[in-house]
């Protein structure tokens, strides 16, 4: 904070976002302390949310649903829409309900190949746009340009001419809706 305030120009009083360990939200909510600053009120807390990495993340391929229609065993069974709501609410109650802005900087769930696997991507959008909204939070999909389906894929829009990739469209689609209606 010190180092960006000091360069001048509007870096004086810019806004500044904080990230706490791994941007992970539990680890900041237990361990971020914010840093002190000559600028008021200008510090923005951001955190992650790829919930279930072996799910959103694609990690090993360990699930390929998610949410309570999920097959047993297709599906983490400790992390659904009841972790969301948890860790959302948790998320105001710290930060939003105590002036302090939060965003989640980075969010999303792998490409998937087959249509059932598609399916619960796009409802796992829903759900995590929805409840950031009803939290007071807005999130923002992290989108690497990865073509392709499975670890790491993130790859929604092409960045050389906008166009959808990965057949993308209706995953966008229902974030957007999920967030403004």
């Amino acid at each position: 904070v010190t180092t960006v305030r000091s360069v001048g120009g509007a870096n004086a009083d810019r806004y500044l976002s904080v990230l706490g360990y791994s941007a992970n939200p539990s680890l900041t909510m237990e361990n971020l302390v914010l840093p002190t600053d000559t600028a008021t009120d200008r510090l923005v807390v951001s955190v992650h949310f790829y919930d279930p990495g072996t799910y959103a993340l694609g990690q090993n391929a360990a699930y390929t649903e998610w949410g309570h229609t999920g097959a047993a065993g297709k599906k983490d069974p400790n992390h659904g829409e009841k972790n969301v709501i948890d860790t959302f609410k948790a998320l105001k109650e710290k930060y939003i309900d105590n002036n302090i802005p939060l965003y989640i900087g980075e969010c999303g769930a792998v490409n998937r190949s087959d249509e059932r696997a598609k399916s619960f991507q796009r409802y796992w959008f829903e759900f995590i746009f929805k409840a950031a909204r009803a939290y007071g939070l807005s999130p923002v999909i992290w989108d690497n340009g990865a073509k392709g389906t499975g670890h790491e894929s993130f790859g929604f829009i092409n960045h050389s001419d906008g166009s959808y990739i990965n057949d993308s469209k209706p995953v966008l689609d229902v974030a957007k809706k999920a967030y403004t209606s």
